[in-house]
């Protein structure tokens, strides 16, 4: 019986690690990249120099970004680790002004404009030492 069963579940791996899509890129993907890139140049942003990995990380939907703007609950996760400082022994992130974010607000600009007014509601949220 077990036998049985773990063969099954070995034959589910191999079959899992055959099929699984290793790269998201595609020709969207690189496009969505460089569009990226150009943005990120356009607003004085560092901006990464290999579109393929950006096209690997963030693949045609933004990746974890695009997601975590999609749940309330991460959005709110993430206001408390900046804001407050979250759990015990964190403390608040106070910025100088909010350029550090806008890499995230040009990502959700580039791959889910559907949130990109939540991600700049989120940045105009935050506590900043100086207004920019």
């Amino acid at each position: 019986m077990y036998m049985t069963i773990g063969g099954v579940l070995a034959a589910l791996l191999v079959v899992m690690l055959v099929t699984w899509n290793y790269h998201k890129s595609n020709a969207e993907a690189l496009d969505k990249a460089n569009q990226l890139i150009s943005s990120a140049q356009a607003a004085g942003l560092p901006a990464p120099n290999n579109p393929q990995r950006v096209a690997d990380t963030l693949g045609t939907d933004g990746g974890e970004i695009c997601a975590a703007l999609r749940s309330d609950q991460q959005v709110g996760y993430l206001k408390t680790r900046i804001g407050v400082g979250g759990e015990y022994g964190f403390r608040p992130i106070i910025l100088l002004n909010r350029a550090p974010y806008e890499g995230a607000a040009l990502i959700a600009k580039t791959y889910c404009p559907t949130e990109a007014a939540q991600a700049e509601q989120l940045i105009n949220s935050l506590k900043y030492a100086r207004n920019s």
